[in-house]
């Protein structure tokens, strides 16, 4: 009998981390991170479907930087992501690195891009794993 009640705690402990993981990992859902600048100069400039001198609108700050990567990627790639998003910015040119960093949720999909201020997207790709 204590066996037998011993086990259940055990499986009940392990549900009731399992549920705090989660919603810790829930809670970071959509994130927007500033990580700090980045170099163009280092990055190849790839693009994946788009058409040539296209631009998404007036990118002021990081969280509107993601907000329209994540709208992009979704045109694109036909689904939206998740996780938490890295930003990074070029001073030099004028231009924000969108990521998107691993999560739960978007499991292998690791879509980047590359857009200048004034909404022209220079780069659009998918990371690898």
């Amino acid at each position: 009998m204590i066996k037998k009640r011993l086990l259940y705690m055990i499986i009940i402990s392990f549900l009731i981390l399992s549920f705090v993981i989660l919603c810790i990992a829930a809670k970071n859902y959509n994130a927007v991170a500033l990580r700090g600048h980045f170099d163009l100069a280092e990055y190849p400039l790839y693009e994946d479907t788009l058409p040539d001198n296209r631009k998404i609108g007036l990118l002021p700050d990081a969280e509107t930087a993601a907000i329209e990567a994540n709208k992009l990627w979704k045109e694109v790639y036909g689904r939206e992501f998740h996780g938490r998003i890295s930003v990074k910015y070029d001073d030099n040119n004028g231009c924000w690195l969108v990521s998107g960093e691993l999560s739960l949720f978007d499991f292998l999909f690791f879509p980047n891009a590359i857009i200048k201020e004034d909404g022209t997207v220079l780069s659009i790709w998918l990371g690898q794993f």
